[in-house]
């Protein structure tokens, strides 16, 4: 990715690894938010609230993946819009994006956004 000659990365690269990385960020901040909120309101440590967010995720993500959600077109690609890169959706579109990766890979994506 990185240009031989400059060895600078294209500055849609570096774009998109900042939106990425925002988005990795606010749902950190999001996960801690709730962590902190359920430790003050139970008094349950924090490391035992995290292991059982994680788990509730995970148990949720995949559930949802295998979802009646995923087969209503409409509903499928409203999430999609939204969990996707703005900057990919718009340099190539979520038809394409749909049309290139594997549907496992779009059904994690749509498990973990919802």
């Amino acid at each position: 990715c990185v240009d031989a000659k400059t060895g600078q990365a294209p500055q849609f690269y570096n774009d998109y690894v900042c939106e990425v990385q925002a988005k990795i960020r606010e749902n950190a901040r999001l996960e801690f938010e709730a962590i902190w909120r359920e430790h003050e309101a139970t008094g349950v440590p924090r490391s035992i609230l995290s292991d059982k967010l994680s788990n509730a995720i995970t148990t949720l993500d995949e559930e949802l993946q295998q979802s009646d959600l995923w087969g209503n077109e409409k509903i499928r690609h409203a999430v999609l819009q939204d969990a996707l890169p703005n900057l990919l959706l718009q340099k190539i579109g979520l038809e394409t994006i749909i049309s290139r990766v594997p549907e496992s890979y779009l059904r994690a994506i749509f498990g973990s956004f919802l």
